[in-house]
């Protein structure tokens, strides 16, 4: 499952479904050096502890973004692509419940996240929370400190909140692992925010073929939503649905970023399609494009 990060972005309300949440990044150190500085000065380092609401803590000091992001994906086995960073050097501490805030915290949220969650994952660790990221677009014409210790102190106590609400989803899962007829009836819900939690969890849900999962999710490619024709395109692809290739097709031409890049990211191999998003209008579908291009190419090199 693929969700953007930005002002409309489908967030995880577990790590198979995407709704709609606030953001929890901490920042309590951040700054943008452009002065000469030698590569003895700059260091990174990231350590994961077992304090749920500390779980990663990230020092880098006038240290290249690239640097940082390697450094963050090598420690915790996730894989970030990116193409163009900004110049200059990052010195950030940043410390979080999850990846994504650590991640949304060395950016300053100065840039386009595209984040891949696992399918399924039972419980929560702060390792496991993200399959693969994409750093999009990053703009940072303007970084300065954005966040004071008082609000970390505040977000903090959001997160517990939080994460004890992803524990208890997450049990529930484990105890229930097939909860087709919940996401079904979540699916036609009133609510676009549960239809496209509903929608979100058809991705892994019932057999593959099932007559009733591919209706519902047939019906959602044309929800009025465009949070719920994301997942939709989503879903139907990742189930390969009978008539994949023309849903891609279609939402390739939705109005919606969101669905488009959604399209993108479901395209599999299908480098045709690929090519053609190389051209849309939208930067960020253009940069995940050739990204997917990129990476089809290397796998077939080998």
């Amino acid at each position: 499952m693929l969700v953007k990060n930005n002002q409309s972005a489908l967030l995880p309300k577990n790590n198979s479904i995407a709704v709609k949440l606030g953001r929890f990044g901490l920042v309590c150190v951040f700054g943008l050096l452009s002065g000469l500085v030698t590569a003895d000065d700059a260091s990174v380092s990231l350590i994961i502890s077992k304090d749920i609401t500390t779980a990663l803590q990230l020092e880098a000091r006038q240290a290249p973004l690239t640097q940082v992001l390697d450094k963050i994906a090598k420690t915790t086995g996730v894989p970030i692509h990116y193409s163009v960073l900004p110049e200059g050097r990052v010195t950030a501490t940043c410390v979080g419940a999850t990846l994504r805030q650590i991640l949304e915290c060395v950016l300053n949220h100065k840039a386009d996240l595209i984040f891949r969650y696992p399918h399924k994952t039972v419980w929560y660790t702060p390792k496991n929370d993200l399959e693969e990221v994409w750093v999009l677009g990053a703009k940072f014409d303007a970084i300065s400190p954005s966040v004071t210790s008082v609000d970390c102190e505040a977000t903090v106590l959001k997160q517990q909140d939080q994460l004890q609400a992803m524990r208890d989803q997450k049990r529930t899962e484990a105890s229930d692992p097939d909860q087709t007829d919940t996401m079904i009836k979540l699916a036609q819900s009133k609510d676009p925010t549960e239809r496209a939690q509903g929608i979100g969890g058809l991705l892994a849900a019932g057999k593959p073929g099932d007559p009733t999962i591919k209706a519902t999710l047939e019906a959602a490619l044309s929800d009025s939503n465009a949070d719920v024709r994301a997942q939709a395109i989503s879903s139907f692809a990742h189930r390969n649905e009978e008539g994949t290739e023309t849903a891609l097709q279609t939402a390739m031409q939705d109005e919606s970023v969101d669905v488009r890049v959604m399209a993108v990211d479901s395209a599999g191999n299908n480098t045709a399609l690929l090519q053609q998003a190389l051209h849309d209008k939208d930067e960020n579908v253009r940069s995940l494009a050739a990204l997917k291009l990129e990476t089809l190419n290397a796998e077939n090199s080998h």
